[in-house]
């Protein structure tokens, strides 16, 4: 069975077969009478009674007029099955898809589907997303074209866990978001009773919460796009584990900003109707949170699949210069959520001998802010906001330290600026109280008489308003001029060879005295990698005599165009080159030591001289570089000042060794 999926006209029945599955089912669901008050018809009977006027009889309307127009993309995919391509198949599962999507959003404008109905459109769903996963396997079976990409990596990794752990990775994450179709978006107290809004319930129990409606029908839509590019990553894992780690970066990072959309709805939903007098709690944190453990999970995969990576090339970083700047912005984090703790307005009042004071830190403010004048409430939200951005800097800091991301540089800076930001303004908050203080001597009264403070019948009171919020930006500048005194940002990663050259730079220069005249020149030689080339010339030599011995006698340039054609047509990749391509590729070798090969992705440009010069017994060195003029890696290599060698790239090597033929 496992052998038939490799066949494309299976795959194509198979989706075929699925598609009219759905048609059957959209058409059992127009079928089934709906909720009171039309219970005792279908969308069939009110279809046909559109004079009735009623907006349930125009969505019966159209409802059969898009069943009836889904016929066409049933034809396309049979259409697509014959040519063999994905487009008639493409067209089907979208139309179909949204087709079900609209009786969602039917549901949860009226609940008139019943329950075996959702069940049968849950299943639609389910099923267009298989499509979509055989599709793309479907794909990867017409492009005879495309290449065995790193073929020794993929086998590196098909033998590593790293890839299995991140699929379980990529589950998790993808069940964190279903939660929040059933984890309160916020609980309102009304009258001794508890509203949970689930958003879920819009489309079982008909809530009736415009809130709830609108952002249920935001969230069902982000969850299409996430189930979509889910099946897609899902699907690489069979055939190019590499893509599948790299694309899962995008799949959990779309999770992330949907569970923290989730959870910014919910907080202003609670600050909407805290603001309004009602009594609301919210819980909307916690798939938020569960996707902050989900995100290091999968930062430390990331990280141990980059480390394999290193090892496999020989590139192996010291990542002490990245350490330093991740304590610093832990630090700056720790100096923030002293916010929480310090007392960030600081009232006190004096009578004659009498005195007394209420001290306000972050936690009082969070705590009691719903009770508080609403210049006090404007520092809570403060706190929330700087709470959640110091909280996402810091998971997005260490996830890409753990992943060995590029941009870390630039992410430290962010989190600094964000946390030095936050600081700052909380700090000035404290000194505006201060400033206003004659503004508010009757909310200050308040303030006391919350807190159950008496306060003697006096009119001559002092008052005197004054905050520690300073002492946390001191920090916070202390540490910053820290980090650029001690210049974080401008280390770049050492390899072993270059740290191992550093520390014994010492050892070697003073036993420098009593080496050898041959060891003092190992010791001074600018390039070792060129001169072990050197060392291995002899060897060279002799293979390239062994292969002269192949050298065929008399052959025409017709007859070496044909078995290169025959040679690519029976290699391992079963590459397919017409003998014009070849006859031009040997031409221009012929006239110039620099060709170019022009051509789209996947289309066998850099197979071409590899198979060539495998054909004809030569050699061939493959240099990766990036598609862009931002490449930041060396081409031809680096001089290092303090081994005062050079080390030269693959590039380089493959230059210094095609000279030595």
């Amino acid at each position: 069975m496992k052998q038939m999926f490799k066949k494309t006209w299976f795959i194509g029945t198979l989706i075929i077969g699925i598609t009219l599955l759905m048609f059957l089912f959209n058409l059992w669901i127009m079928s089934l009478n709906l909720k009171v008050p039309y219970d005792e018809n279908n969308f069939w009977y009110l279809g046909k009674r559109l004079a009735d006027g009623g907006y349930a009889n125009y969505f019966a309307f159209a409802f059969i007029i898009l069943f009836y127009v889904s016929i066409a993309p049933i034809l396309l995919s049979g259409v697509s099955f014959f040519r063999k391509n994905n487009w008639g198949f493409i067209v089907s599962v979208l139309y179909f898809l949204g087709f079900n999507a609209v009786f969602v959003v039917f549901q949860a404008v009226t609940n008139y589907l019943t329950i075996f109905a959702l069940i049968l459109v849950i299943l639609n769903i389910i099923f267009a997303v298989s499509i979509f996963v055989l599709l793309i396997i479907r794909n990867k079976m017409l492009d005879h074209t495309i290449e065995d990409r790193k073929h020794d990596q993929q086998s590196e990794l098909s033998n590593s866990k790293v890839p299995f752990n991140v699929l379980l990775v990529n589950i998790a994450s993808f069940i964190v978001f279903i939660t929040t179709f059933f984890i309160p978006l916020f609980a309102l107290t009304q009258s001794g009773t508890v509203y949970n809004a689930i958003i879920i319930r819009v489309l079982f129990s008909g809530d009736t919460n415009i809130e709830v409606i609108t952002y249920f029908l935001v969230n069902f839509a982000i969850f299409l796009s996430i189930f979509l590019y889910f099946a897609k990553v899902i699907s690489y894992y069979f055939y190019d584990k590499e893509r599948f780690i790299n694309q899962s970066k995008v799949l959990i990072t779309f999770i992330f900003i949907a569970t923290l959309s989730f959870f910014i709805t919910g907080l202003v939903l609670d600050i909407y109707y805290s603001l309004q007098g009602a009594t609301v709690d919210t819980i909307a944190f916690i798939p938020m949170l569960l996707m902050c453990i989900v995100i290091f999970i999968y930062s430390i995969l990331k990280g141990q699949y980059s480390a394999t990576q290193e090892i496999s090339s020989g590139k192996i970083s010291i990542k002490y210069a990245k350490v330093e700047p991740l304590l610093y912005v832990i630090a700056l984090t720790m100096v923030s959520l002293l916010m929480l703790l310090l007392p960030i307005i600081k009232i006190t009042i004096t009578y004659g001998t009498y005195s007394h004071f209420v001290d306000l830190s972050g936690i009082d403010i969070l705590r009691d802010y719903a009770s508080l004048d609403p210049g006090y409430r404007i520092v809570a939200y403060i706190l929330v906001v700087m709470l959640v951005s110091i909280g996402l800097t810091l998971v997005v800091s260490i996830s890409s330290y753990l992943a060995r991301y590029k941009q870390f540089s630039s992410i430290v800076k962010l989190a600094t600026a964000v946390n030095i930001f936050f600081v700052f303004i909380i700090a000035i908050s404290g000194y505006y109280f201060q400033i206003a203080k004659e503004i508010n001597q009757v909310v200050i009264l308040d303030i006391f008489s919350f807190y159950g403070i008496s306060l003697p019948n006096a009119l001559d009171m002092d008052y005197r308003i004054s905050t520690d919020a300073i002492y946390a930006l001191l920090a916070s500048v202390s540490v910053l001029v820290l980090m650029f005194t001690r210049k974080a940002f401008d280390r770049d990663d050492l390899s072993l060879l270059d740290a191992n050259l550093v520390t014994s730079n010492e050892s070697n220069s003073a036993s420098s005295s009593s080496l050898s005249d041959e060891e003092e020149y190992q010791l001074s030689d600018p390039c070792p990698s060129f001169s072990e080339l050197d060392s291995k010339l002899e060897s060279f030599t002799q293979d390239l005599e062994i292969r002269k011995a192949y050298r065929a006698k008399e052959t025409s340039l017709n007859e070496l165009i044909h078995f290169i054609v025959e040679y690519a047509r029976n290699s391992r990749l079963h590459l397919s080159y017409t003998p014009e391509d070849i006859a031009t590729f040997v031409s221009g070798l012929g006239a110039s030591r620099l060709s170019i090969l022009q051509g789209m992705s996947g289309t066998g440009k850099t197979s071409l001289p590899k198979i060539f010069s495998e054909a004809v017994f030569g050699n061939c060195e493959i240099i990766e570089v990036e598609s862009s003029w931002k490449d930041k890696n060396e081409l031809l290599g680096y001089y290092n000042e303090f081994s005062m060698k050079y080390t030269p790239k693959k590039f380089t090597l493959a230059l210094y060794k095609a000279a030595l033929n």
